[in-house]
């Protein structure tokens, strides 16, 4: 933290910019792919696709990016929930907190994930012509689901803040239209849990007026790829998640 800290205040005190800003709302749609199980600590995970427990569909949600840009220091932070539902009939048994639904029921699935992520990216080459950058960060995970065969639920609702690396590139294809990408991910042990996680976001900005001034308005098009293998004590048990949720999204961006 010392060091996070130093760092932090001599890429502020070395940066003679003023700062700008990005604010950008989006909406995408997720796709969902990867299993979801739990079982008594010291035995097997026996794990459910997300199609045996209800989720094979496309699911739309709203998240918001900012950016702060101090001349070659930038602060990216990120925040989206998406939520995923529907009904499936478990391959496994599921068990969880004392309760077992048995493989072969006919379940329903509620499965929220958020995503909060807080970025420090310093700009090794920043122009027009290309952006390259790497640095590092927070990301928390919001994980938070529910199976019901409708007399048995067993849920579990974990958070889980991630250390993550990063990198950026981005070039300025034309005067109007940029393309820009975003990778950071780690693999670490965090509270009573093993985290691995792997973000990719990459998208096309363009300029719809004042294009190189503040009070620029633009669209974006973009795509998201979020890969998550957690495995996690849930008091007695352990809960074991391997998901992989991808998608695009359109968003409008203000700059000032």
């Amino acid at each position: 933290m010392k060091y996070a800290s130093l760092a932090l205040a001599l890429a502020l005190t070395t940066s003679c910019a003023l700062p700008t800003f990005d604010v950008t709302p989006r909406y995408g749609i997720y796709d969902v792919d990867g299993d979801v199980g739990a079982n008594v600590s010291g035995t097997p995970v026996l794990q459910n696709s997300v199609e045996d427990l209800g989720i094979d569909d496309d699911d739309g949600y709203i998240g918001v990016r900012a950016d702060m840009d101090v001349g070659a220091p930038r602060f990216v932070f990120n925040a989206q929930q998406t939520v995923h539902d529907g009904s499936g009939t478990l391959s496994q048994d599921f068990v969880l907190d004392g309760t077992t639904i048995t493989a072969g029921s006919a379940v329903d699935t509620d499965l929220d994930l958020g995503i909060y992520s807080g970025l420090f990216l310093f700009d090794f080459a920043p122009t027009k012509l290309l952006e390259l950058g790497i640095g590092a960060g927070v990301t928390a995970i919001d994980l938070d689901f529910t199976t019901t065969d409708g007399v048995n639920t067993v849920s579990s609702d974990e958070t889980l803040p991630i250390p993550v690396l990063a990198g950026t590139i981005g070039t300025e294809l034309f005067s109007r239209l940029e393309l820009q990408g975003v990778v950071s991910g780690m693999s670490a042990s965090v509270d009573d849990g093993d985290v691995t996680y792997l973000d990719a976001d990459a998208f096309l900005r363009f300029a719809l007026f004042r294009p190189n001034s503040r009070g620029r308005g633009s669209i974006v098009l973009g795509y998201r790829w979020t890969d998550l293998d957690v495995e996690y004590d849930d008091d007695a048990d352990v809960v074991e998640a391997d998901l992989t949720f991808s998608g695009p999204y359109l968003g409008i961006e203000i700059h000032f």
